[in-house]
């Protein structure tokens, strides 16, 4: 019989499970991590983790009533997040959380976070953030009933904290085609798809050969950071119809052997990362003298550009990845347009 390589460790109902000896009784402890190869090693060092606590002789109290530090270290260790989001979530608990670092994670109030938090010195999206970061140290306390932590302080903050939603800056359809036009390599292929499929960067870096079929993309997955996520970033999987414009696009470009990525470089190799293409596309409005707006307006141009062609704004969602309410709120001003031509021509018959 081959040797377990990580003794202690075994799945439970798809989450990964831990258990260990501490002075004659078995203990055990399901994280929050599905179960995988990668997740198994990091679950390993985790069950070490916690047999070093017990032999160290930590008292009940701190058992019960861990720190905040001691829960945030286990969150981002344990939870089912993108390298990007972990470094993200670890520079904010540092930064704007290190005044609850050594307080009991059951004691820590609302009002003391309202406190802490009163002088924020930075954007009210980047507060927004911050308070989130925090609440999933308090979400995951909340799951171990063996915790004195019986409500998520940070509840009902975040919704009061308002962000201004900036509206689609699209490009139109001469500024669009200059652009690509003026892109080339890599770079045409991706804002080509991005123009005319609408998909999000991390998308189009993540397509295969295999996620392009009967005319269609299937957009199962995405990646950023040089990390690829079998998921969407809504969660949701959904297939995009290929223009034709794209597919005569694809039938010219290459395949390679050692990599089966659509977008791929001058080396053959797909993208680990697309933030190389904002500085391609930036560089072409400057040449072009086409105003500048962030490239991800790529996306919003192509949603932009299939509600003046008449299509219904549910199936635009969908192909999007978008629900409902959000495009409908993103894209008012566009759902609303002929509405609004005809509330005028009504206005202007008044007396």
């Amino acid at each position: 019989m081959a040797k377990n390589e990580y003794p202690g460790v075994r799945e439970n109902r798809g989450k990964i499970q831990i258990n260990w000896h501490h002075e004659g009784r078995r203990k055990f402890k399901t994280l929050g991590l599905p179960y995988s190869p990668a997740n198994v090693k990091k679950a390993y060092k985790i069950r070490q983790q916690f047999i070093d606590a017990e032999r160290a002789g930590k008292p009940e109290e701190e058992k019960t009533n861990p720190t905040f530090g001691f829960m945030a270290q286990l969150m981002l260790d344990t939870a089912s997040i993108s390298k990007a989001t972990r470094k993200k979530y670890k520079d904010m608990l540092n930064h704007h959380w290190a005044w609850a670092i050594e307080l009991p994670v059951g004691q820590i109030t609302q009002s003391l976070i309202r406190a802490n938090f009163k002088d924020f010195e930075h954007s009210a999206k980047h507060k927004k953030a911050c308070l989130s970061a925090g609440s999933q140290v308090f979400s995951m306390a909340l799951e171990d009933p063996l915790i004195n932590c019986n409500i998520n302080p940070t509840a009902g903050l975040t919704s009061k904290i308002k962000t201004p939603k900036k509206l689609p800056d699209p490009f139109s359809a001469a500024e669009r085609d200059q652009l690509l036009g003026e892109l080339t390599g890599g770079a045409h292929l991706f804002y080509l798809i991005r123009f005319y499929a609408g998909l999000r960067p991390g998308e189009v870096i993540a397509l295969t050969w295999q996620d392009y079929q009967g005319g269609e993309f299937l957009i199962t997955k995405t990646k950023s950071k040089s990390e690829e996520k079998n998921t969407t970033k809504t969660l949701r999987d959904r297939a995009v119809p290929v223009v034709p414009k794209i597919k005569e696009a694809l039938n010219n470009q290459p395949r390679q052997l050692h990599d089966n990525h659509i977008v791929i470089n001058r080396f053959g190799r797909g993208y680990e990362t697309y933030e190389t293409f904002a500085k391609s596309f930036n560089a072409a409005m400057r040449r072009l003298g086409i105003r500048y707006r962030r490239p991800y307006n790529a996306r919003h141009t192509c949603a932009t550009m299939m509600l003046e062609a008449g299509m219904e704004p549910g199936y635009c969602a969908k192909v999007l990845g978008h629900s409902e309410k959000e495009f409908f709120e993103t894209y008012a001003r566009w759902t609303d347009a002929d509405r609004s031509a005809e509330q005028a021509r009504i206005w202007a018959t008044i007396d």
